[in-house]
């Protein structure tokens, strides 16, 4: 009886679900993303790396970066300016906009390491791309302008330190330690991963 409440309880648990979100299944005790039939990813790989460097002594989460830019211009995260850049950030992330600042740039990139039709995000040289850009560098608005100075100015110093910065929630930036060229490098949760419909 219990089984038979528990089976139908999920039947209708995946069916109020939207249909674009990934369904988590367990097989034979390894946890998996089921976007469709054809596509699903392994969590643990996925996510592991992610949440191992959000625990971090050296992470620095969204709100305590963001909190510190703000705090240099006496403003908060209710102020116009602010409220600004979330709707620049979630409307670039929604259409899979480049993000652009001072040194680098968030792309969206098909990555055979987990799937043939997933966009996940890349970091990429500031030019690299023909796609449409969201610009978090320049403005000719003053208070915008000093709230991007300040914001890339601050993401520069923590990455200098070492630090692994949430630039955006659920968004991962840090330099890899395991080479020499001390490259930068992203991971994310899973609320960055869409599904390329071909």
């Amino acid at each position: 009886m219990n089984k038979n409440i528990k089976e139908y309880f999920s039947s209708f648990l995946s069916f109020t679900k939207k249909k674009e979100q990934p369904k988590l299944t367990k097989i034979e005790e390894k946890e998996f993303l089921v976007f469709d039939d054809k596509t699903k990813i392994e969590v643990f790989d996925l996510y592991k790396e992610y949440q191992l460097k959000r625990e971090d002594n050296n992470f620095i989460s969204f709100n305590q970066l963001y909190s510190s830019v703000l705090l240099k211009i006496s403003a908060g995260f209710s102020s116009e300016v602010y409220k600004n850049f979330e709707k620049k950030y979630q409307n670039a992330l929604k259409k899979k906009t480049n993000l652009d600042f001072a040194n680098f740039a968030i792309s969206f990139n098909l990555d055979l390491k987990y799937s043939q039709n997933l966009l996940v995000p890349i970091l990429i040289h500031k030019g690299n791309s023909n796609n449409l850009v969201e610009n978090f560098v320049t403005s000719t608005n003053l208070v915008e302008q000093r709230f991007y100075t300040f914001l890339n100015n601050q993401v520069n110093q923590y990455l200098l330190e070492n630090k692994i910065l949430e630039l955006l929630p659920g968004l991962l930036i840090f330099r890899s330690s395991s080479s020499n060229t001390s490259t930068l490098r992203t991971l994310f949760s899973k609320d960055f991963i869409s599904i390329l419909k071909r």
